[in-house]
């Protein structure tokens, strides 16, 4: 018999189920430097941050192409994470 594999989402994709209709709004959202926003990963793959930033805030500093750079406070130290807008919020519309 062969071992089932534990990649990266192995057991997470309940977590990643978009029940809400993805709008050209949520793809085309930006964002200016020195916003608050908030890590909400959603079903979309690309440009996602990992899981474990789920519902962190952060700084925007920069914009690298699609995405944007965040950092968020994780304990003591700053990290700094790339996502596309799809996966961000306003920190100002907390909804």
């Amino acid at each position: 018999m062969v071992k089932n594999s534990r990649g990266f989402l192995s057991g997470n994709t309940k977590k990643l189920i978009r029940r809400k209709k993805t709008t050209i709004n949520d793809v085309l959202r930006s964002f200016n430097i020195g916003d608050k926003v908030i890590i909400s990963v959603k079903s979309g793959r690309n440009g996602a941050p990992h899981l474990r930033y789920q519902g962190r805030t952060g700084v925007v500093h920069e914009k690298r192409g699609d995405g944007y750079l965040v950092s968020v406070k994780d304990g003591n130290s700053v990290k700094s994470i790339l996502a596309t807008a799809y996966h961000l919020k306003n920190a100002a519309h907390k909804k």
